[in-house]
């Protein structure tokens, strides 16, 4: 890279000229006139304002790019420039470049921006935080409030003419009767604005420019990571300037977000039907079981356009399929942070040949790789191992690396508080799936309509002088409906498993009642022993509920993995506190 600083007025020349285009991928104008006087104050202040960052135009990475948004008189404002040499695409920095130009060449299509002179010679402009010198009125209005308000483009080009408006405003307005007589008051007010429009002319602008022969993943690697709002560029982003317009990926994506809501529901990117068609063309290419392709940035930026428009709505479809399926197997949203997994499941439904959704494998590893400690977000790497090792599995090959083990404990399970962990997600899932009626009132559960509520609530523990790291536990959390976990909210879990035996009874519904606790997971379940399920709740029983409940949930996730669980063993001598 290299750094280079321009003043304002260079700037500006240089936006005129239509060197800077917006990629395709970035996002419309979106600031409020008070953002952007806000950064025409800092100016004036002369605080930074950050580098801009830009990147020549690429042989390696064409892309569809358009103007900035700025309303610039020029007769070929629309003409077309990914042919032209000497282009920069903004990277970073398109609403401050943006809101300069609007201001400085008067190019807001709905408004004007003008410079309070009264409130300068006031001294507002030494104020912190005040930005209401600068003013916007409808277009074009020359002489506004005795000649208060000076367009701001007039200030900053034309210097001389300036000069003399200003000192003329001051002298004969009649706003300023301090020093309506004294001359020097006059020169000396009249100096103070001069000096604001020099620092503005004058401001430092540093723009870092990634040269044009940078190499295709340093360029992926900035577009992801240079975004100064938080919000990260993906490859998908950088893909829709790639190929666009033929195919649109971005119309694409949006097409198939309104057609198919899960894909809002899960918050899926559309990088992820790229990796599904990637997946395919490295199928169809090399059939080799020991190679595999890394659906990464470059391989999907390497596709061609063709193939995409081919492959595009069966990866939309299998993908589809993918979450519905996962769904089906109790996930949702906040539950299933493993896309990658139903990547490789959609692309394996793609080819022949497969698992088919209702195969008691597909399950099994699915489930095994999710219950994995410390297993995260997979790489693109892993996108692509997943990918084989399904094929192997539809293939026949069934072992240790098809299908992980997963080791586990009556104590990992109980020891399993934090959200993020996977194993922690992946329970939850096989709670929601195993649960089709709600706890509570009896009623049909929905996907959607799941909560999770704390049998023995924090509140509740904290209370009984319980341990509150218990309560955060996995096994202390059920699946209920929203309507049900309001209603119980911090209520005793004496009292509430009370109602729902005593509601049973009272409607001849005992057997559906202990098949709920069944399904629930809640141990001592037996319709001939009802004060026993009571018996457990109380504050005395907490932990043994706890482990009691855990070995229930170890054994159904030997009833989902099957061969893959193998169950740890205690240390004999270990000692019990530990």
């Amino acid at each position: 890279m290299k750094t280079s600083n321009y003043n304002t007025l260079a700037l500006l020349d240089l936006i005129k000229s239509k060197k800077y285009r917006i990629p395709q991928f970035q996002r419309n104008f979106r600031w409020t006139p008070s953002q952007v006087k806000l950064l025409i104050d800092s100016m004036a202040r002369n605080y930074p304002m950050g580098s801009l960052l830009v990147m020549a135009k690429n042989e390696k990475l064409p892309m569809h790019s358009r103007y900035i948004d700025a309303n610039i008189d020029s007769d070929d404002s629309c003409e077309q420039y990914n042919d032209s040499d000497n282009i920069f695409y903004i990277l970073d920095g398109q609403q401050r470049l943006t809101s300069i130009a609007r201001v400085f060449l008067n190019a807001d299509i709905n408004r004007t921006f003008y410079f309070d002179l009264k409130k300068m010679v006031i001294g507002i402009v030494d104020k912190d935080d005040d930005t209401s010198w600068i003013v916007t009125r409808a277009k074009n209005v020359e002489r506004l409030d005795k000649g208060r308000l000076l367009r701001a483009d007039i200030a900053l080009f034309d210097s001389k003419n300036t000069e003399k408006y200003v000192y003329n405003y001051i002298r004969s307005s009649g706003d300023f009767h301090e020093f309506e007589e004294d001359m020097d008051s006059q020169c000396e007010a009249a100096a103070r604005i001069k000096d604001v429009f020099e620092i503005l002319r004058n401001y430092q602008i540093p723009i870092v420019e990634l040269e044009s022969d940078a190499g295709l993943k340093s360029i992926c690697r900035v577009f992801e990571t240079i975004n100064s709002t938080g919000t990260r560029l993906t490859t998908f982003d950088l893909a829709v300037a790639r190929f666009f317009p033929k195919p649109d990926l971005k119309s694409k994506w949006e097409e198939a977000k309104n057609s198919c809501p899960v894909f809002s529901e899960f918050d899926v990117d559309g990088e992820r039907v790229l990796q599904i068609i990637v997946l395919r063309y490295a199928e169809g290419k090399n059939n080799n079981d020991d190679t595999f392709v890394e659906v990464n940035r470059g391989t999907q930026l390497q596709l061609s356009p063709d193939y995409i428009e081919k492959n595009w709505n069966e990866a939309v479809k299998s993908l589809v399929r993918a979450f519905e399926w996962a769904k089906s197997m109790g996930a949702r949203p906040k539950t299933l942070t493993n896309h990658a997994l139903l990547v490789a499941i959609a692309a394996h439904w793609c080819s022949r040949p497969m698992l088919p959704p209702d195969h008691l494998l597909l399950k099994r590893w699915f489930f095994s790789n999710l219950l994995q400690k410390g297993a995260t977000q997979a790489s693109n790497y892993r996108i692509s191992l997943y990918f084989k090792l399904l094929r192997d599995l539809a293939a026949g090959k069934i072992d240790r690396e098809t299908i992980p083990t997963v080791r586990l404990t009556t104590d990992d399970i109980v020891g399993l508080t934090q959200g993020s962990d996977s194993r922690f997600k992946a329970l939850q899932c096989i709670l929601s799936a195993a649960v089709k009626e709600d706890l509570y009132s009896g009623e049909t559960l929905a996907n959607e309509d799941i909560e999770e509520h704390h049998i023995f609530p924090k509140a509740y523990c904290s209370r009984e002088k319980l341990n509150t790291k218990l309560c955060e536990s996995i096994v202390n959390r059920i699946a209920i409906s929203k309507k049900s976990n309001r209603k119980l909210n911090d209520t005793s879990p004496v009292e509430y498993f009370n109602d729902i035996i005593n509601q049973a009874k009272d409607n001849g519904t005992i057997p559906g009642a202990t098949a709920r606790l069944q399904a629930c997971f809640i141990p001592d379940n037996d319709s001939k022993n009802l004060d026993k399920i009571i018996e457990q709740f109380t504050p005395a029983r907490f932990e043994s509920f706890m482990k009691s409940r855990a070995n229930l949930l170890l054994k159904e996730i030997q009833k989902v993995i099957g061969d893959s669980l193998e169950i740890k063993q205690k240390p004999e001598n270990e000692d019990e506190d530990e």
